[in-house]
């Protein structure tokens, strides 16, 4: 998704990291968990007990990745993924059956079968959102990328066996992810401040906004209020009042004019560049899974829960399981009608050739969308999670 509304600068990394593996520090008292730190100047891996052995059973190892070196004005966004699909064997069938051939990576709910899985969590903790959970494997890890400095990766196996059934043909166990850090503006909207996936714009020049450079959570919703404001302008000349004793004619009647509703002074013009949805990897891919709406004027803010029965929902669901069942619907605050909406395919308005860098013809107004006030809203939400679904 790309749409001229605010500059933002793109992330990029800093120091090259060294050639040499970097496994992090063994937590004490644990058998397998670890903690990495600065990663942008090592070559950090993350990997399971024994790999590429067998990997124990009944036991649950945490990988903490945390930036502590950020550069003045930036902030930095931590990756974990891999690329190459052989370097990841997470059982995912019984130990009654064979695993399938090809092997392939299983996510979310398909993972509950065996309980052998690798869990991401935006966060240090395990009550952070969830942005990634697989297993099985031969078949590239997406990036999961955190909003902040710090991300945490859980491996969890079941405490049954894996000896009932002759050992699958491959020869590696286990996993091994690569771990990446990059830095953006620490003044743009690129990422959710917080893990709340809400943005406030307001001036009254013009830039470029994109889509948050870190994973969302499945069921997120975005919101980007976008107002036009600046210096206030001269007020007119107010209108020669009525002469006291008019003059009387027959068949004259004197009024007063109807009140002009007052005039905005900033309107925001708003252009959809490109509005990209992926492939998702998990099944029930819907094309109106992930949307995004143009609102003309303001929505209210986003909050946890509306009203009791969501309050309730989390009650009864306090867990670190808990997740809402859809993304949250964003609130008119007043008069705000919906512009448009956009789905996977459905596109009713884009500005496109304004990507090419060799045009010079400017979006026209029947490619963009004008606000009727100084207000216009953007919302956009996601069904999937957006490691598994690009936006």
């Amino acid at each position: 998704m790309a749409m001229p509304v605010q500059m933002v600068e793109q992330p990029s990394t800093t120091t090259k990291p060294s050639a040499e593996q970097y496994l992090g520090d063994l937590i004490s008292g644990t058998y397998c968990s670890r903690i990495f730190s600065d990663c942008d100047r090592k070559k950090c891996r993350l990997q399971s007990p024994n790999f590429p052995g067998l990997y124990p059973r009944n036991l649950t190892c945490y990988y903490a990745v945390r930036q502590h070196d950020v550069p003045p004005g930036k902030h930095a966004l931590i990756s974990v993924r891999q690329p190459r699909g052989q370097l990841v064997a997470i059982r995912a069938r019984p130990a009654t059956q064979a695993e399938s051939s090809p092997r392939e990576l299983r996510l979310w709910k398909d993972c509950d079968v065996v309980q052998d899985y690798v869990t991401v969590y935006d966060g240090y903790t395990t009550r952070d959102p969830v942005i990634l959970k697989f297993c099985g494997g031969g078949e590239p890890v997406p990036e999961a990328t955190s909003s902040g400095t710090e991300i945490l990766v859980e491996f969890t196996t079941s405490p049954y066996g894996t000896f009932l059934h002759p050992t699958p043909p491959h020869s590696l166990h286990g996993f091994q992810l690569e771990v990446q850090v990059k830095f953006v503006d620490a003044d743009s909207p690129t990422y959710a401040k917080n893990k709340h996936c809400e943005f406030w714009l307001q001036g009254s020049g013009g830039g470029v906004l994109a889509s948050p450079r870190h994973s969302l959570p499945r069921n997120s919703t975005c919101l980007y209020h976008l107002r036009g404001a600046g210096p206030a302008l001269p007020s007119p000349t107010p209108p020669r009042p009525l002469p006291k004793f008019p003059e009387q004619r027959p068949g004259t009647v004197w009024r007063r004019p109807a009140p002009r509703p007052p005039q905005p002074q900033f309107r925001v013009w708003l252009s959809i560049l490109k509005f990209h949805v992926g492939t998702s990897l998990s099944s029930g891919d819907e094309d109106c899974s992930t949307t995004l709406m143009v609102w003309d004027g303001e929505m209210m803010p986003l909050s946890e829960c509306y009203d009791l029965a969501c309050e309730k929902e989390h009650q009864r669901h306090g867990d670190r399981s808990a997740e809402p069942s859809h993304p949250q619907a964003a609130r008119p605050a007043g008069n705000t009608t919906l512009l448009a909406r956009y789905c996977k395919d459905k596109v009713p308005r884009t500005c496109d050739h304004a990507i090419l860098q060799n045009t010079s013809r400017p979006c026209s107004l029947g490619e963009s969308f004008v606000s009727s006030g100084s207000s216009l809203t953007i919302e956009m939400r996601m069904v999937e999670s957006t490691a598994l679904r690009r936006v």
